[in-house]
């Protein structure tokens, strides 16, 4: 629901709207319990209520997959995250990190020189 917390994106309106329906459904396929629906229905549910059981069914086939899955060791995982660090190094925009921390800085100044 927040892509601009990954990417570096302004999420206009329009684009939230969409994507909290897209994390409704999201939150409706990972949930435990049954969801009975009627007239009284929020839209956005309405809009995939038949996909619902299909989704449920595809996010436990998915777990039980990895349950599955064997196991890896700290070293493989390490190894993992480090060539995955490499791969993307030169993708952090540091102008854009600098942007946002003077935006924080220059709204909560008064509180941080306090401390």
């Amino acid at each position: 629901k927040n892509p601009q917390f990954v990417f570096d994106i302004e999420k206009n309106p329009n684009l939230d709207g969409c994507l909290s329906v897209i994390a409704q459904a999201f939150m409706d396929a990972f949930s435990l319990t049954e969801q009975q629906l009627g007239k009284q229905a929020p839209t956005n549910k309405l809009l995939y209520a038949k996909d619902i059981p299909l989704y449920k069914t595809d996010v436990r086939n998915y777990f039980q997959l990895i349950k599955e899955s064997p196991s890896i060791s700290r070293q493989e995982l390490e190894e993992f995250l480090h060539q995955e660090s490499e791969k993307h190094e030169n993708e952090f925009k540091e102008h854009v990190a600098l942007i946002h921390l003077y935006k924080y800085i220059s709204k909560y100044f008064n509180e941080i020189n306090a401390k």
